[in-house]
């Protein structure tokens, strides 16, 4: 009996070992004419089991992989950064509050140090196109320059502190040391190799628009008389927004050059912290000069000693003194409400061809190179003193009227609500202090062209949220 049983097992394995398909032989992609072997049933379910344990296997991967990237992203990581705190301060009896610039550690999760690193980034490219945009402007238009162009770069050298040969102690206290303000620049003309190096020496300390003006003065009389076939000035300078960059140098480049005769003019700003250029050099060789005359036994106790002893010495740059009162006399007549040109500390290039009409670039256009003054490259903005023609952003008045102007020299805008855009979003709040240029909005400062508009305060929607008018959010977002 059980050797039958036997005999019939084997002969069952014999069968189903003949059934089996035997593995694909290399050779067979070289004989498409012999078809495939069917597969068993059985090999089909080993196959069936195999790849449902490597996929739940693959699965198990995948999700330990998700959570331990999880963990990464909200885990903290700390790291330097710069911040600006206030810090109060004892003013001769009276508190004053400043602000202070520190390195301290903070706590970020990395997926936060990305986004910031992303945005970071986009800054820095900006940056980086200005730069290399803004040097090769320069270099353009020194090179092509026609006989009725002019260059004039110019630059605020650090004030020179006057100084005695031999003194006695007391000097070095009070206000016994007077300065001197020097305005150094290098003068351009097409046609002519050489530059020429000027510097106007004053004691007065302004350097306002009215104070640049009457430094410029004689640099431009001192053009016109060598040269009067000049009809066309270009500017160079850095861009602080006290100095050059503002609607009061502004106003009077677009009016003194019509005033002086000339058909044409741009004022280029070079990107920030990348304005060094000629004019420094030029005041670090005055500076050294009148310091070797002083360790010589010359005493130079002010200005008008230190423009004297300069101008008998050999020095091939041109020197102009201005006198205190002129500046004064000329701060007393700038007018008092002059239009904020919009996107001002964006702009990298103005033209004028009309008092009071300009031209605005937030980067200077080659085309000005060849003087094709009116093109409109680099989405050029048009705007006039007295009436806007066109502006970049708008800025309106408060309950969200868009006609009426944001008047930043009232004191009743403390306390205000207002819209602002930060990173192409909009943001309310709380206007809490103002400056020159700046707005601070919840212990952060803004430009003026960030503010939008001044809105009537949120209404309450439950105990703990407010929202804005959604007139005045649909208007602002579409």
């Amino acid at each position: 009996m059980w050797r039958a049983a036997y005999h019939r097992n084997k002969e069952r394995k014999e069968v189903l070992k003949n059934l089996s398909t035997p593995p694909q032989s290399p050779d067979q992609g070289d004989h498409p004419e012999q078809p495939s072997q069917p597969r068993s049933s059985r090999q089909r379910l080993v196959a069936r089991k195999k790849y449902r344990t490597e996929k739940n296997k693959l699965k198990r991967q995948i999700a330990e992989l998700q959570e331990k990237l999880e963990k990464e992203r909200k885990s903290k990581e700390k790291y330097k950064k710069r911040c600006q705190q206030e810090k109060e301060i004892d003013k001769k009896g009276e508190k004053a509050t400043v602000k202070v610039t520190v390195k301290k550690s903070v706590e970020g999760t990395q997926e936060h140090l990305i986004e910031l690193f992303q945005s970071f980034v986009k800054k820095f490219k900006m940056h980086h196109f200005n730069i290399k945009q803004q040097y090769a402007f320069c270099h353009e238009l020194k090179n092509n320059m026609s006989g009725q162009e002019a260059l004039i770069h110019v630059d605020f050298s650090e004030n020179y502190s006057c100084k005695y040969s031999s003194q006695v102690q007391v000097v070095h206290f009070g206000a016994s040391h007077q300065q001197a303000t020097l305005h150094t620049g290098v003068l351009y003309v097409g046609g002519l190799s050489e530059p020429v190096c000027f510097s106007t020496i004053s004691p007065s300390r302004h350097k306002g628009p009215p104070a640049i003006w009457q430094h410029l003065n004689p640099v431009l009389d001192y053009l016109q008389g060598q040269h009067p076939q000049v009809s066309v000035v270009h500017f160079l300078s850095d861009g602080p927004c006290t100095q050059y960059k503002q609607r009061g140098n502004l106003y009077f480049f677009t009016t003194e050059l019509d005033r002086r005769g000339f058909k044409a003019g741009s004022w280029n700003f070079f990107e920030a912290s990348h304005g060094k250029g000629a004019p420094d050099g030029v005041g670090g060789a005055l500076k050294r000069a009148a310091d070797m005359m002083v360790a010589k036994v010359h005493d130079i106790p002010d200005a008008e000693e230190l423009f004297r002893a300069l101008s008998e010495t050999n020095t091939s740059v041109k020197l102009f003194f201005v006198k205190s009162e002129d500046v004064e006399e000329a701060m007393e007549k700038m007018p008092k409400q002059i239009p904020a040109v919009p996107g001002t500390m964006r702009i990298h290039q103005v033209v004028t061809v009309a008092p009071g009409e300009l031209m605005v670039r937030v980067v200077s256009c080659m085309c000005t190179t060849r003087k094709q003054f009116n093109c409109k490259c680099f989405n050029t903005k048009c705007f006039t003193f007295g009436q806007k023609i066109e502006t970049a952003v708008s800025q309106t008045g408060s309950g969200g009227n868009p006609e009426k102007e944001i008047q930043w020299e009232s004191p009743e805008l403390i306390g205000k609500w207002c819209i602002l855009r930060y990173d192409d979003d909009l943001y309310p709040g709380i206007i809490l202090n103002i400056q020159t240029t700046q707005v601070q909005y919840d212990i952060l400062w803004y430009l003026f062209d960030d503010v939008l508009e001044l809105i009537p305060p949120p209404q309450a929607v439950t105990k703990r949220h407010v929202e804005v008018l959604k007139e005045v959010w649909n208007r602002l977002t579409r």
